[in-house]
This record gives structure tokens, sequence and C-alpha cells, in this order.
């Protein structure tokens, strides 16, 4: 694993512009941790291979000092590099306590050798990508009360897990400037077979508390028409309408490619929106499949036949499309929700790339004929990327109206600078980017892309919307909106 370090770099300013995205552009040459008033970031790669961090045969922990006082935490006698840092965190990738050996395991270390595990939530750890990649990049927040530290810049004491504050750090031991990590690689008897050298960072004043953002939903411009997927975890709309109808109410889309409504006719989830959103809505769906597509504008056709994969299994894609004549440009639009689970090369991940083909070629003959090269092109829905990154790329070859591939849509937190569209704080699995919006650039733009996540918004912003801290949490996937303007 590359864990290069450059001393010099302004680290403050870095740190603002990192964006969990699974790209490394904005990082600087050498750079392998950051931190703000937040967040420590971290990026690192595999020598010679990729892999599914939270899949994988061999655990990877990575360990981190984040208040640089190595009397805060536990030392390691291996490797040896680990000896002298006083470690406070550790973030396990696939460790063996879990079940399956899947997810990842956080612990808050103490220095009479406790190990104290935390949710990935506790800590507001997240990772980007989920699929099998070259580079990643995490962060972790330094807001975590169950971790016994001293914080540069606290403004007031910090607390522990029980919410008891904690005797502040005598002036002989207070933390460094700087924090430390290293990476190490274990068998699965624990044994340590691999590893990174030890890196460094600064660490400026730690913020007043975690960030929540006073940035309003962008307004829905006359000129769009606003897309939105939305998993919604087995007709959670039906029990708890209440959250999802002020979350679709605030974000005011014009068509919505539902996944896991399940066991409803198009009519039928139409007339949820109905009545829970408000104004005439039109609906076609795969009631077996769970997925939909639901519109503000009428449905001119649709296609609710199987999609079989070339796989032998005879078993249909969960997909359906729909032509929608929208007042712009009509708009040919697919909701999909691909195969779960898995890693890189297993049966499932076999199974999404075949399921993507057939998803490309079917798509690819319900785009109209004729004038069809004008139609607003857009498909959408839960790629489940957790093994490669090949379904996403097979989905989108060939389908725009030049006969390149769909652009895949760029979208963060609203708020936020991470892409991710799932999140369970009860689950092993960290945050991900499971959702994707793809759309035909050749004819249209994409602006104001956004994922809502309400809690990571102030309540000045959700008071503002008519929204509730805890509406996001209704379901696991977040909701994402894709505003594509015509050209």
């Amino acid at each position: 694993m590359d864990a290069r370090y450059q001393a010099t770099y302004p680290v403050r300013d870095a740190a603002r512009r990192v964006r969990l995205d699974g790209q490394m552009d904005e990082w600087p040459a050498e750079v392998v941790a950051l931190a703000d008033g937040d967040f420590i970031y971290v990026r690192f790669r595999f020598a010679g291979e990729m892999r599914n961090l939270q899949n994988a045969n061999e655990p990877l922990s990575l360990l981190l000092d984040v208040d640089g006082n190595a009397l805060t935490g536990q030392a390691r006698p291996s490797p040896s590099a680990a000896a002298s840092m006083g470690s406070d965190l550790e973030v396990i990738f696939s460790p063996t306590e879990n079940e399956n050996h899947q997810g990842i395991a956080v612990y808050a270390l103490g220095a009479d050798g406790s190990r104290n595990r935390l949710s990935h939530a506790d800590v507001d750890f997240s990772f980007s990508p989920t699929y099998a990649s070259d580079w990643y990049e995490a962060r972790v927040s330094r807001h975590v009360a169950a971790l016994n530290l001293y914080v540069p810049g606290a403004s007031s004491p910090v607390e522990s897990a029980a919410g008891e504050p904690l005797a502040a750090t005598p002036p002989a031991v207070q933390a460094a400037s700087r924090g430390s990590g290293i990476f190490v690689l274990s068998d699965q008897q624990g044994d340590v077979v691999g590893g990174s050298e030890p890196f460094s960072f600064s660490l400026p004043s730690v913020s007043a508390g975690p960030p929540a953002s006073n940035l309003p939903i962008p307004p829905k411009r006359g000129d769009v028409i606003r897309m939105a997927s939305y998993n919604v975890l087995h007709g959670s709309p039906e029990t708890n309408p209440d959250a999802f109808a002020r979350q679709l109410r605030a974000a005011d889309p014009d068509i919505v490619l539902v996944q896991e409504w399940d066991s409803r006719t198009g009519e039928e989830i139409a007339g949820w929106f109905s009545s829970n959103v408000g104004g005439t809505w039109y609906g076609v769906a795969r009631p077996q499949d769970g997925v939909g597509i639901v519109s503000r504008f009428p449905i001119i056709s649709s296609m609710t036949s199987d999609i079989v994969p070339a796989d032998g299994s005879n078993r249909p894609v969960r997909a359906v499309f729909a032509l929608v004549q929208a007042p712009f440009r009509d708009a040919v639009v697919g909701s999909l929700h691909l195969k779960c689970c898995g890693s890189d090369g297993s049966t499932e991940d076999l199974r999404r790339i075949a399921e993507a083909r057939a998803v490309q070629a079917a798509f690819a003959q319900f785009i109209p004929t004729g004038n069809g090269w004008q139609t607003v092109r857009y498909l959408g829905g839960d790629f489940n990327l957790v093994g490669s990154r090949d379904p996403l790329d097979l989905i989108r070859v060939g389908l725009d109206s030049d006969g390149s591939p769909l652009a895949v849509a760029s979208a963060d937190v609203l708020g936020d600078a991470a892409m991710y569209t799932w999140s369970d704080p009860k689950n092993n699995f960290s945050p991900g980017r499971l959702d994707f919006g793809i759309f035909g650039d050749a004819n249209a733009d994409a602006v104001n892309t956004f994922v809502l996540d309400t809690g990571r918004l102030s309540e000045e912003s959700l008071g503002r919307h008519g929204l509730q801290r805890e509406d996001s949490a209704a379901g696991d996937h977040r909701l994402l909106i894709v505003d594509l303007r015509p050209r």
C-alpha cells in the first residue's frame, strides 16, 4: 500500500477540498492523509491488485492516533512501526469477527488495553468506492465522544460514551499538533502479513460540533425535468408515509424511479403519490419485482415484459421502462434494481454483469425510432455496485443519441462533500454509493444533482423545507435527484 506523506503541503486548505467520491484528482501528489476541523481523511491502495474492502480474504486495519498523544491510545508490537504510536481508533475492513468476514468493525482503543466496539455511525466513517478499485479514500469524524483523548482547540471537555466529562489532559501529556496512522494487513489467524509505512497529518483545531449544512434544496428550474430515484425499503412509504412524503414534497421531482415498492401496481403507487405528495400522478410497475415509474406527466408507453439475461438462469431483471410526455421533450426512462451482494468476480457480480448487458440491449430497443434522437434518456436505480464496476459501464454502452455511452450523473449529498446513497447504522457495511443516475448528455445537461440526507442538514435548513432530521432514516437508501435540461 502506498503511504507516503509530503509534510510541506498546506493541510487544512487541502482537506477542505477532499470529496469522498473515489476519485483522487483533488489529492496532492504524495499525500496520504489530511485533516480539517471535522474529519480525518486517508487514501490508500493495494499494490498490484484490486479488491473489495468489505468482502476480502485478509482483514485490513487502519490504526489512527487521532490526537498525537501516545499516552491516550495503544501501542501495537507488530508491525514495529506501530509500536511508537498511541492508536486511539481502529477500523478493520473484512474483520474475522463479523459474519462471513464482511463489512467493517470499529474499535475505540484505550490506554488501559480496552477495545470498545463502536458502529461506523458512531464515528461517521465511510469510504469510496464500494466496488473493487485501484484507489480508495476514507474519512472518520473528529467528533467522537467514545475516545478518551485530548482534542487540540476543543472548546469544551471531551465526553465519554456515557456522557460524563473526561478529566482534562495534564499539560505534560497534551497532544502534539500532528496525528499519525498506519495500515496493517493480517491473515485469518491475526498474524501480520503486510502493511504501509506510517504516515502523519496536521491537526487543526476541531470544530465546535459535527457539521450541519444550511444549504437549501436547489429549487427546480423552469427548463428542467427533475428525475428522482428512490429505493424505498420494501414498501416503507405505506407504513411510514409522512417521512417519505415530506422528502418528496421538498424535492419536488417530476419523474420518480422506485425500487422495493413491493407487490404494488403502477396505478397503486401513483395513487399513493397523489394522496401523500399531491397532484396528479401516472404510474407503471412490475409488482413482482418492486420496480416502478411514477410521473407528473402522462406515460405514452411502457415496457413491463421480462428482460432475461443470457446467464442460463431464466430469471428476469428487476427493471421497467416508460416513455413520458414531458413538456420540453419526451423522456425515455428506466427504473432498475440489479442483483445485490457478492464481490468482484463472485456469482452475484457475474449476475449483475449479465443483467446490465440485458438491460442495455432492451433499453436500446425501447428507445423510439424516427426522431428518437431528440428524446431525453435516463436510467436510474439501485445498481448494487459492491463487486466490480463493470455493470455500470456495460449498461451505458451506445445508448446516447450520438452512439456514445450514457453519462454518469455526479451527485454529492446535499451539504456534504461525499457521495453515498445507502446507509444503515445497524449494518456492518459502512455507507456507500449504490444508486446511480445515467443520462444522455448528447442532448441534455445535468444540473442541480444531489442526494438528500436530512441528517446532514441544519435545523434552519430542515425547517425551511418542512423536513425532520430523521426523515431520511425511514429507509436505508437516500433520495437521488438529477435535473436534466434538454438542449
